[in-house]
């Protein structure tokens, strides 16, 4: 897989050196000389509000995230490092990996040791924040987020507090949907085409009658890119703990559980083993592609629109999103379940420093900048205006066919409110978004932070596990792969962690309510 990289010039390192060295002020950077101008000495910088002092010459910070490979990212990286360097005396390499191989290609990062200052992680998706967390693999920013007020400033106190793991903070949310509500979007030509009644759908299933329409009159596409989600019963129903245990919100002992076993999931509709069923009827039905236990990245086929529906999470703007991810269709949305607020939600999406990073100060600061510049933030997003988009008169995005970039993930790279519309957004989406994070439900245990340092083998051995049977239900064998990955899990430790998070969750319960 190509890896994406921005260098700059020798020409442009020398200007770093001379903007430092004259002690100018550029585009509203102010800096004071601590030392006269020696070499290793600092300056403290007040560009954005930081507090830390940082080395006079340029540090280089080499950021890892996932997206989409680019044909031409070159010129946008290196005006990004332009207004970077003139406006806050710092330079970014920004990495990328398609987010279908994100994973692996980080594990493999984080195992070999390679130098790297930040990455995107999340909770349960790519580069597992909790599973990172208990590797050592990211530094603590406690320490450090004092001398970062701005970046405090630009974000809610509750994001903060719902990233701690073991009473710390090991990576900063990016501001975008602190809730988490489940539906699906639908291509809209072929909602039209079939009229189905998409607003009508209130669960998983209800969406058959469309893939059915669509398995059987555009046989080149596939009717849906995702494996079962329950969406009633995910945190509407289920409260996610911590470590992928959950409890009935009805149950008054909050009973902690993985729902593996095979009745326990079958009569709670919930959990691996029901959910792998689904899966299985999903693909034998022909609703999920042939190869779906086997292929790595989707990129391509997403970008061509080959996929009918897309279930997944709902959000304002989510249609717009979409159509530029899918070959320009136009799609429409529902959401299936009520908007709900925990710290696993908030989780979804954050970057975190390098445990080995030897920049972490300014690691921090460019976390500052992505959440406190919108024109440094919309150009690593969008690129150069006049090269890669142009803005029509309502002052919204119009891109340029073939410029050669467009990352197209704003909310992995910082305050996604920075950025700007795209002409086929409305207006007021950010306002709309502000407004359901504030008013979605928030979980009972809200402010419970798992501490997973008691149980670190136990964890890794089970995610070891999970990897060993992922896609366990498209195998002949299911059934009895089922169980021995059951078996697995219990030598494994999920036992063991289970009981760790009943514990925790006594305890707090006790504390607190």
């Amino acid at each position: 897989m190509k890896l994406k990289r921005s260098a700059m010039t020798i020409l442009t390192a020398l200007l770093a050196i001379m903007i430092v060295v004259s002690g100018c002020t550029n585009g509203g950077t102010t800096q004071e000389t601590t030392t006269a101008n020696q070499p290793g000495t600092t300056t403290k910088a007040t560009t954005t509000g930081s507090t830390a002092e940082v080395k006079e010459d340029a540090v280089t910070i080499i950021w890892y995230s996932g997206g989409n490979d680019q044909t031409n990212p070159q010129p946008a990286h290196d005006a990004l490092n332009e207004l970077l360097l003139e406006r806050h005396n710092i330079l970014l390499d920004f990495r990328t990996y398609p987010f279908g191989v994100y994973d692996e290609k980080m594990n493999m990062i984080i195992s070999s040791g390679e130098a790297y200052d930040l990455c995107f992680t999340s909770q349960a998706w790519v580069n597992k924040y909790p599973i990172q967390v208990a590797k050592g693999a990211f530094l603590a920013l406690d320490d450090y987020l004092p001398n970062y007020p701005a970046l405090q400033e630009a974000l809610p106190e509750f994001l903060f507090e719902q990233a701690r793991m073991n009473g710390k903070i090991y990576a900063v949310p990016n501001y975008q949907i602190t809730y988490a509500q489940w539906g699906f979007l639908f291509r809209k030509d072929l909602i039209d085409e079939s009229e189905f009644d998409y607003e009508s759908v209130e669960s998983f299933w209800e969406a058959e009658p469309f893939w059915q329409f669509v398995k059987e009159n555009h046989p080149d596409l596939y009717p849906s890119n995702t494996k079962f989600e329950s969406f009633a019963n995910v945190l509407n129903t289920y409260i996610p703990v911590d470590a992928n245990c959950f409890y009935h919100r009805d149950d008054p002992e909050r009973k902690v559980s993985v729902y593996m076993d095979k009745q326990e999931s079958l009569d709670a509709e919930f959990g691996p083993y029901y959910s792998g069923l689904q899966n299985r009827i999903m693909w034998e039905k022909g609703y999920f592609r042939e190869d779906i236990a086997t292929v790595q990245d989707e990129t391509a086929d997403d970008a061509a629109g080959k996929f009918a529906s897309i279930a997944g999470v709902v959000k304002p703007g989510g249609e717009a999103e979409r159509k530029k991810k899918s070959a320009n269709y136009d799609w429409v949305q529902i959401g299936v379940q009520r908007p709900f607020t925990t710290s696993v939600a908030s989780r979804s999406a954050m970057t975190a420093v390098n445990a080995l990073s030897e920049h972490p100060e300014e690691a921090l600061r460019m976390l500052e900048i992505m959440n406190t510049d919108p024109e440094a933030f919309n150009m690593l997003n969008f690129g150069v205006e006049g090269v890669n988009y142009t803005l029509n008169d309502q002052g919204k995005v119009s891109l340029i066919d073939e410029s050669g970039y467009f990352y197209n993930a704003a909310w992995a790279i910082g305050n996604q409110f920075n950025a700007l519309l795209m002409d086929n957004q409305e207006d007021g989406i950010w306002e709309a978004t502000d407004k359901l994070n504030r008013e979605a439900e928030i979980s009972p245990i809200n402010g419970f932070s798992f501490d997973n340092s008691a149980i670190i083998t136990e964890i890794a051995n089970v995610e070891a596990v999970r990897k060993e049977f992922e896609n366990w239900e498209y195998q002949d064998n299911y059934e009895s792969r089922y169980d021995e990955y059951y078996a697995k899990m219990k030598q494994a430790g999920i036992d063991t962690i289970v009981a760790e998070v009943q514990k925790q969750l006594d305890d707090w319960w006790a504390a607190n309510k």
